[in-house]
């Protein structure tokens, strides 16, 4: 719901990405930042949901809950998933990026 409400996955913008652009254009250039910077937004919500979802399983530990088992693996899913995202925003990729 995330995503979709973000408009990160919305076709035009991805055929837009996919189209030839030219990073030197101002215009680009702006949209591009914006896009990192709304990718970067969702990243650290997914973050968010794993910390809530980490604390309900702490918190449930004391008390057996079906769901539990799925839970975890949801959230051992998402860590794994995150840690190398966020990777990409490291200040050695940042540097990568403004050279382009």
């Amino acid at each position: 719901t995330i995503l979709d409400n973000s408009g990160i996955g919305d076709r035009q913008l991805n055929d837009w990405l996919m189209s030839e652009l030219i990073p030197s254009d101002p215009d680009n250039h702006c949209c591009l930042k914006e896009i990192d910077a709304m990718q970067y937004e969702l990243l650290w919500l997914a973050k968010r949901l794993g910390w809530n979802l980490k604390s309900l399983l702490e918190s449930t530990a004391s008390k057996p809950d079906p769901a539990t088992p799925e839970l975890s693996l949801y959230y051992e899913r998402l860590i794994v998933q995150l840690n190398p995202a966020f990777a990409l925003y490291s200040p050695v990729a940042e540097q990568l990026l403004e050279q382009d």
